[in-house]
């Protein structure tokens, strides 16, 4: 496993401000001197140096985990007719990052690679390989650093079971990217991986920092030439990674609102687009929420407080966005109910 601390480089940044005051003529001149410096970040990436991929014609099942020992916990994958053995990358730096990709491949033996799906009737030996990558919901309880029961720095059993889990899905050209038979293939922004926590001692990965990555595809079940071992391909996978600055806002952070009255809220994303919104309350008692029909960015707050209660309540409301870039945030507002 490799831990790739990426330096951001940034252009020189080079200005003058001047500024006019109106002062008594007897005045002594006066001046501030600001000195602005660069501060070069550290982005940290725990990424697997090798991996192991299966070219499985007819789907067979195939255990990702073949080195656990107990039989129970072993996961298989099924119908797959190429199979990538468990692989994770782990951000371990402060900050959420954009994952870019670029694959170059070799064929070996008679297989050649194919920039289109085969057919039922094609008989050339080929395969159709693209790499897809997503997030996972593991975190820092997923995390290892024992020697050979670990991958990307994260548990192999636990790993393997979250492959399993990832659905087998065809090609999509907005989120995977399909190797060339001739040249390097290159897509950016395939994922974001959130931020680890890095107030302790050692960075602990949260839900969102651990990527899944495979390489799937189809290739032609009975070529003219049966398949053999030696048959195959090579490819080589560069990350690259740069800070992804998506920011969720909530149109109030604190409301006051009177008896039976209320409110509206408003979140917004700044750097990927909200797919969807769940808005709740820590006390419907207090207060309710309800998201708008005809727009989910939107919802209702009402004052649940009844006039006769002793006291003015106080609730939380969320709204929980679930955004493109495969990653959520949350944004609160604080609400007080007059009574």
């Amino acid at each position: 496993m490799k831990n790739f601390k990426n330096r951001v480089l940034s252009g020189a940044l080079a200005g003058a401000l001047a500024v006019t005051m109106a002062v008594p003529a007897f005045a002594a001149a006066n001046s501030t001197e600001i000195t602005a410096t660069y501060e070069e970040p550290t982005i940290s990436v725990v990424v697997p140096q090798s991996g192991t991929a299966m070219i499985n014609p007819y789907g067979m099942p195939v255990v990702l985990n073949p080195n656990e020992t107990t039989a129970a916990n072993k996961v298989s994958v099924v119908g797959a007719q190429i199979v990538t053995m468990p692989l994770a990358i782990t951000n371990s730096s402060e900050v959420d990052l954009k994952v870019s990709a670029t694959v170059t491949a070799e064929a070996t033996g008679d297989l050649r690679i194919a920039t289109s799906k085969p057919s039922s009737s094609d008989t050339t030996k080929s395969a159709y390989v693209y790499l897809q990558m997503t997030n996972s919901e593991l975190d820092d309880s997923a995390q290892s650093s024992t020697a050979g029961s670990n991958i990307g720095g994260v548990d192999t059993t636990k790993l393997a079971t979250a492959i399993a889990a990832w659905d087998q899905r065809a090609y999509t050209s907005s989120t995977d990217l399909l190797l060339s038979g001739t040249a390097a293939a290159t897509k950016n922004d395939m994922l974001v991986l959130k931020a680890s926590d890095t107030s302790g001692s050692a960075p602990k990965a949260q839900v969102g920092s651990i990527g899944l990555f495979r390489l799937a595809g189809q290739v032609v079940t009975s070529p003219r030439d049966a398949w053999a071992e030696t048959d195959g391909f090579n490819a080589t996978v560069a990350f690259s990674f740069r800070p992804d600055l998506t920011t969720a806002t909530i149109s109030d952070s604190a409301l006051e609102i009177a008896n039976a009255g209320n409110a509206e809220l408003t979140v917004s994303l700044e750097g990927a687009t909200i797919v969807d919104v769940e808005w709740t309350s820590d006390d419907d008692g207090i207060a309710t929420v309800e998201a708008s029909a005809t727009d989910k960015n939107k919802a209702t707050v009402t004052n649940k407080v009844a006039s006769t209660a002793a006291s003015d309540g106080e609730a939380v409301i969320t709204a929980k966005i679930t955004a493109s870039n495969g990653l959520t945030y949350a944004v609160t507002c604080n609400v007080t109910c007059k009574k």
